[in-house]
């Protein structure tokens, strides 16, 4: 029988053969994407397309921070900080088998109201290129 653990960074290497983990070094990721409302959408497209690049091509410099702003998120805020922001994405093939990926795209999350100064600074850093939010408009930090 498995023995069951939290998903977070320490326990990666605990996870069964099977499940997909990135390949990347989550600790040299910089920031770039700032992204607002980090629903199932997000994190099941854009922050998984970006789990892509960064294990396919090495990218260091595209890693996202996610920002919730509302008090409905509060709950999923939660969950993914103690997951140190990692998530499991399951597909299934068209074999009908399932793929089980550990997303770890998201390198940075912020519950607005907590803490509005440090969502503000992160807006505002050299390093933010891209500004989305849940509406998948993309805001220039110019």
């Amino acid at each position: 029988m498995q023995k069951s653990f939290y998903l977070n960074q320490e326990n990666l290497s605990l996870l069964p053969a099977n499940v997909i983990r990135p390949t990347y070094n989550r600790n040299d990721i910089t920031t770039t994407i700032v992204h607002i409302g980090v629903s199932n959408f997000h994190r099941s497209h854009q922050a998984y397309y970006t789990n892509e690049l960064m294990n396919k091509y090495g990218f260091t410099d595209c890693g996202i921070c996610g920002i919730d702003l509302l008090d409905s998120d509060r709950k999923i805020y939660s969950i993914l900080k103690d997951q140190d922001g990692l998530y499991t994405l399951i597909t299934k093939q068209p074999n009908g088998v399932n793929r089980i990926k550990i997303i770890g795209s998201i390198v940075e999350y912020f519950f607005a109201p907590e803490n509005p100064v440090a969502v503000i600074e992160k807006m505002a850093t050299q390093h933010t290129s891209h500004h989305l939010n849940h509406r998948r408009r993309w805001i220039s930090p110019q």
